[in-house]
C-alpha cells in the first residue's frame, strides 16, 4: 500500500489513560494526518482519551456499556460501519478482537486483532473464547515479538501474528534540563490497577534499598483505584513518609522529575512507560518480560527475572550515588526512544493494513 491509508473502524473495549488507549491515539493521529478517515467504537463510553482523539476530526461511540448483550453491540457495530464503510475494522485490545472480527465478516472488509500484552495469558482470561479471539480476525497484531514467539508454543500459527511496535512521541515526552543536582534521589513508577504490574514489589524493593534515607523518594503515578491499596503497601514497608501518589495527569510531568523508573511487571508486551521514561532520558531497571529486554538494550537501563525483589532494589541502589551514570544510562535511553518515534508509525500501519489483505483507496 504506497498511497493513502485506509478508513478505519476500531473497536475497543475503553478510552482512558492506559497504554493501549495511547497507541490507539497515535494510530488515529497517524491516520488522520494521512486523509483516512477514522472511528472508534467502544463498550464503556467516553474516556479520558476520547476528546483528544475528536480533536483529531475522528469520530467516538458507544456500542452499548455493562450490560448491554453481546449481539446488541455487535448489531450496533455493523449498522454504523454500514454507513461509516471502512476499509478495514481493528482491535484496540483482546477482548475486542470478536468484535471487529464478526464485524469485518459481515461488512466484508479484513478485520485486525490485537495482543497487547503475553499472548498465554490473554488467551487464557478469555477462557473458551481466548484462541477464537487469535484465530476469528483475519491477522493479529502484537506489540511485541515475545507475543509471537509464544503462538508457536500454543500451536498457534505465527505467520498470522504482524508485529506493529509501540512507539512514543518524543516531543511530549522529552528529557529535563539537566541541573547540578542536590543529592536527592527519585524513584518512579507508572501504572494501574491491574495485578500484573505488581506494585507491591515496586515498594517492597524500595523499602529494601532506601528505607530511613530521607532523600530518596518513591513517586508514585497510579489510577485512582489503586490508591489505598498502594497506601496500605507503604505503610507497612515503613516508607510511607518517603513516598508521594500523584493523581493522573500527563505521565511525562512526573518522569521528568525521576532519577529512575522502575517496573516490576510479571507480564508486558512493550510497556509505554518503558518508552517514555526512555523518551525523557530516565534510566529503567525493570523485570525482564515480555519485549522489556530488547527496548533496554545497549546500556540505557537494568533488567532482572520476574519476582526477583532484591534484583530490583540492588539495581536501584547501585544508581543512588552514581549520577554520572544515570545521566549516560539516560543519554542512551534518549537516543533509543527516538528509534520509536511517530513519524515510523505510519510505514508500519502500511505493512500491517497490507498484510491483512486490506484495499488501497481508489481500488
Amino acid at each position: 500500500m504506497a498511497g493513502e491509508l485506509p478508513d478505519v473502524a476500531f473497536v475497543a473495549d475503553n478510552l482512558e489513560a492506559g497504554g493501549a488507549e495511547r497507541q490507539l491515539t497515535y494510530m488515529v493521529r497517524v491516520l488522520r494526518e494521512r486523509g483516512a478517515r477514522v472511528h472508534v467504537y467502544t463498550l464503556v463510553p467516553e474516556g479520558t482519551f476520547a476528546a483528544e482523539i475528536r480533536a483529531r476530526g475522528a469520530g467516538v461511540s458507544s456500542i452499548g456499556a455493562s450490560g448491554t448483550s453481546h449481539l446488541t453491540r455487535l448489531a450496533r457495530l455493523v449498522r454504523a460501519g454500514r454507513a461509516f464503510r471502512p476499509g478495514v475494522v481493528q482491535s484496540a485490545h483482546f477482548h475486542t478482537n470478536l468484535y471487529a472480527a464478526a464485524a469485518g465478516r459481515l461488512l466484508r472488509v479484513p478485520s485486525i486483532g490485537a495482543v497487547r500484552s503475553s499472548l498465554r495469558l490473554s488467551v487464557d482470561r478469555l477462557g473458551r473464547f481466548g484462541r477464537l479471539s487469535i484465530r476469528a480476525p483475519t491477522v493479529v497484531a502484537a506489540n511485541s515479538r515475545a507475543a509471537v514467539e509464544e503462538a508457536g508454543a500454543l500451536g498457534l500459527d505465527p505467520s498470522r501474528f504482524v508485529v506493529l511496535r509501540n512507539v512514543v512521541d518524543t516531543d511530549a515526552f522529552s528529557p529535563a534540563p539537566v541541573t547540578s543536582g542536590t543529592g536527592a534521589f527519585t524513584v518512579c513508577w507508572v501504572g494501574n490497577a491491574n495485578p500484573l504490574k505488581r506494585h507491591d514489589l515496586v515498594v517492597e524493593a524500595f523499602a529494601r534499598a532506601f528505607s530511613g534515607d530521607p532523600d530518596a523518594q518513591l513517586v508514585i503515578h497510579g489510577r485512582g483505584g489503586l490508591r489505598p491499596e498502594i497506601q496500605v503497601e507503604l505503610a507497612r514497608q515503613g516508607v510511607n513518609g518517603q513516598a508521594e501518589i500523584v493523581t493522573p495527569g500527563h505521565p511525562a510531568s512526573t518522569l521528568r522529575r525521576a532519577d529512575a523508573l522502575v517496573l516490576a511487571s510479571d507480564a508486558e508486551g512493550t510497556p509505554n512507560v518503558v518508552l517514555e521514561a526512555m523518551a525523557c532520558g530516565v534510566p529503567v531497571v525493570a523485570t525482564a518480560v515480555g519485549d522489556v529486554p530488547e527496548l533496554l538494550r545497549g546500556g540505557c537501563g537494568m533488567v532482572v527475572s520476574p519476582g526477583d525483589v532484591d534484583g530490583l532494589a540492588r539495581a536501584l541502589a547501585s544508581l543512588r550515588h552514581d549520577r554520572e551514570r544515570r545521566l549516560v544510562m539516560g543519554g542512551i535511553a534518549r537516543r533509543r526512544a527516538e528509534q520509536f518515534d511517530l513519524p515510523g508509525l505510519a510505514d508500519n500501519l502500511r505493512r500491517l493494513y497490507r498484510q491483512a489483505g486490506v484495499r488501497e483507496h481508489g481500488s
